[in-house]
This record gives C-alpha cells, sequence and structure tokens, in this order.
C-alpha cells in the first residue's frame, strides 16, 4: 500500500483532499477504510465524498471479493462530469 499522503494547509485543503481521493479512485480500486486512512480522513468523511461525487454525475464502480468491498471511480464519467469531453 502506498504511503499515506500529507494533506495541505489552508483553506483550500479540503477541495485537494477530495481531488486526491478522486485521483485515486480512479487509478485503483479501494476499501473505504484504507482511502480515508491514507487520506488522513475520517471513513465518514469519504462516505460523504462519495456521495457527492456521485450527486456530480461520477460514476463509483462497486466490486466485491469475499467480504471486501472495493470502490473506484470511472474515468469516463469523470470527464462528462467536469465537462471536458467532446462537444459537437
Amino acid at each position: 500500500m502506498p504511503r499515506r499522503v500529507r494533506r495541505p494547509a489552508g483553506r483550500d485543503s479540503q477541495l485537494a483532499t477530495s481531488l486526491a481521493i478522486l485521483r485515486d479512485l480512479i487509478a485503483e480500486p479501494w476499501l473505504v477504510r484504507e482511502l480515508a486512512a491514507h487520506h488522513g480522513v475520517s471513513w465518514r468523511q469519504l462516505y460523504r465524498d462519495l456521495g457527492a461525487f456521485a450527486r456530480a454525475g461520477v460514476a463509483i464502480v462497486v466490486s466485491r471479493e469475499g467480504r471486501k468491498v472495493y470502490r473506484r471511480a470511472s474515468a469516463d464519467s469523470v470527464v462528462r462530469a467536469l465537462g471536458l469531453g467532446r462537444r459537437r
């Protein structure tokens, strides 16, 4: 597992942390508690972020391996949610 990410200081730290979480969710599937610990936030805060991402149009893909539940973000849905897709 990668080492813990240092949280940025200042007013923009919450946004920076949310974007870092989204970046990691695009890169690979994560267990919620492991991703929360990696970013120094509570698992409850991580669930709030996941809900905010989903409301913004980001597809959160859930997969199971036995009792473990992994989540990842679809890169295509992030591009669409941010309005960065091709325009016709």
